[in-house]
């Protein structure tokens, strides 16, 4: 009953989980709290891939806003559904399907509320939130952070996606630059705050081979940039975006996933990298893929990889969708 009730504030199903990731001042896995709050949504909203806009909708009440008060009941029944006291999560997660720091989406009295909450769990070292650079401010990040305890950091995800301004303007349609991203990077580790970059692999226009080699330049130039985590977010189209009319056209399909293990075991050195996972709200209709033998043997290597940076868990992976993979990169 509990959950029947958040599914319909918050608008989706799996609003709030534990998930295993690497911790890198251990070296070793730790747990993570995953939750999803309902607000405005996304108020750019017009990216090539993105399908959060529609998602967005079921976030409504007509064109109404969730009110201050269906945010925070959502935000308590997915704290009473995944109990993050007794599951001890060292870091999480706080997800809006826009910018966290945008008061029009999440207005400052419920972001301050939630960050104070989630700052009295005991085992939270690290709360991550989401942000176009443009938001972030130290003002903001300062008001955020005096609900904080001495140990505890806030990190801001930026889908910064291609260091090249060029594809992120003309394949993705972002809305900003380097210049905002850098910006916003140097004004986080100025406060004491962290940055996690998101990295597209394979926006709608270029080719697999082209996708590889900006995605590894995009993880190397985050790093220098002072970022302090990347994630690598491979493309699986979503209906009612420019990408599922491509899709459907035959002029995209999403990268396969021998791409996703090219990506990682040439860019791990930089720094660490969480691989994203292959699905999200609204589910995508197509999806990252080799073949039915091996399929599922990366993905659980993918997992592996999240939990330890262990470069080696893909060493032993061998299909031969493999050669066709590498001939198809040749070719292009």
């Amino acid at each position: 009953m509990v959950r029947k009730m958040i599914e319909s504030i918050a608008g989706v199903s799996n609003f709030s989980y534990l998930e295993d990731v690497y911790n890198p001042k251990t070296g070793s896995s730790a747990k993570r709290w995953v939750i999803m709050v309902p607000g405005l949504g996304c108020e750019w909203a017009r990216c090539y891939m993105c399908g959060f806009s529609t998602a967005t909708e079921r976030l409504q009440i007509g064109s109404k806003q969730f009110s201050k008060f269906e945010i925070l009941i959502a935000y308590y029944l997915g704290r009473y559904i995944t109990n993050p006291a007794s599951a001890k999560p060292s870091f999480v997660a706080l997800y809006n399907g826009g910018s966290f720091l945008n008061h029009k989406e999440i207005p400052a009295p419920i972001q301050e509320r939630i960050i104070q909450e989630i700052a009295k769990i005991k085992s939270v070292k690290e709360i991550l939130i989401e942000s176009r650079p443009g938001y972030v401010s130290e003002g903001k990040i300062a008001n955020l952070q005096r609900f904080l305890r001495e140990d505890q950091t806030i990190v801001v995800g930026i889908g910064l996606e291609c260091q090249s301004d060029s594809i992120r303007k003309r394949c993705i349609n972002k809305g900003f630059g380097k210049k905002e991203y850098e910006q916003a990077v140097k004004t986080l580790r100025s406060i004491g705050a962290k940055t996690l970059t998101y990295v597209l692999l394979k926006p709608p226009y270029l080719n697999e081979a082209e996708a590889i080699r900006e995605a590894i330049e995009t993880i190397r130039y985050a790093f220098a940039a002072g970022s302090s985590l990347a994630a690598l977010q491979s493309a699986f189209v979503q209906e009612n975006t420019l990408m599922h009319q491509l899709y459907l056209g035959g002029n995209y399909h999403p990268p396969s996933l021998w791409s996703i293990v090219e990506v990682v075991t040439q860019s791990f050195q930089y720094g660490p990298i969480h691989i994203g996972n292959l699905t999200d709200e609204p589910p995508p209709i197509a999806i990252p893929s080799n073949c039915e033998k091996c399929d599922a043997e990366i993905i659980s290597a993918f997992q592996k990889f999240n939990r330890s940076q262990d470069i080696s868990v893909f060493r032993d992976i061998n299909c031969s969708c493999r050669q066709d993979w590498m001939e198809k990169i040749k070719s292009l």
